[in-house]
């Protein structure tokens, strides 16, 4: 059994193509190793935006994460997992 901390009530849970890593996306975006539960990294976020979907690529070196704000579709993000950083930003998508 893992236990994985999010501070959403409903967090959106995607395993990679490979089942090699889990994401945790609400409030926060974090990547976790399923094997040893530890986090392998953690995606810098706006604090008032909430993840609603995620989906990896299928090679998993990629992350789409859309979120919304005050119930509004607000951005996706494709973030690149092997550095960790915003690769693009679709803003106002819904």
């Amino acid at each position: 059994t893992m236990r994985v901390p999010s501070p959403s009530p409903q967090p959106v849970l995607e395993f990679s193509p490979d089942g090699g890593v889990l994401a945790v996306c609400g409030g926060v975006v974090a990547l976790w190793d399923p094997a040893t539960g530890a986090t392998a990294l953690s995606l810098d976020r706006p604090a008032d935006a909430v993840a609603t979907a995620a989906v990896f690529s299928p090679d998993g070196r990629l992350l789409a994460v859309a979120s919304e704000r005050e119930g509004r579709a607000s951005n996706v993000v494709l973030w690149e997992l092997g550095t960790g950083k915003a690769r693009q930003r679709l803003a106002g998508h819904r």
